[in-house]
């Protein structure tokens, strides 16, 4: 994905996370590094997991198809998720509070299309009405 009028391409909080000056500020002790970089591994579809899901494909029709990739993207993304709290859960809170704010800082506006950052900064139900409306040229969510 593009970056957005020159805004740094950052991933998500997990991604990172795995920066090695983002680590630094943060002040990760080895047991969390260790534990964050499990955790970005683990995150990627093995290929047992894309198999099992190609195996399901097999025979049906092309709608068929369509609604068990809509399914196995969605677990992907649940996986993905489930994986960057329990990262995040490794951060104490002023590690979570330092690493939000550089975030928010290097992502931008795309920050708040993560619905943890958007949490945390507290938008009024009109504000988080808006953000779930604005999207950023070049940007997807």
């Amino acid at each position: 994905m593009p970056a957005a009028y020159g805004q740094a391409q950052v991933g998500s909080e997990l991604d990172f996370l795995n920066r090695a000056d983002v680590r630094e500020k943060l002040t990760l002790t080895e047991s969390q590094v260790q534990k964050i970089e499990e955790a970005a591994k683990a995150g990627k579809p093995s290929l047992e997991f894309i198999q099992g899901w190609l195996r399901k494909m097999e025979g049906k029709t092309e709608a068929e198809k369509t609604q068990i990739r809509k399914e196995m993207a969605a677990a992907v993304l649940k996986g993905k998720q489930d994986l960057e709290q329990q990262a995040l859960d490794l951060l104490d809170s002023r590690q979570l509070r330092l690493l939000r704010s550089l975030y928010v800082e290097q992502a931008g506006i795309r920050a708040l299309t993560d619905a943890r950052v958007a949490k945390d900064l507290v938008l009024t139900d009109e504000q988080a009405a808006k953000r779930g409306r604005t999207r950023c040229p070049g940007v997807s969510s």
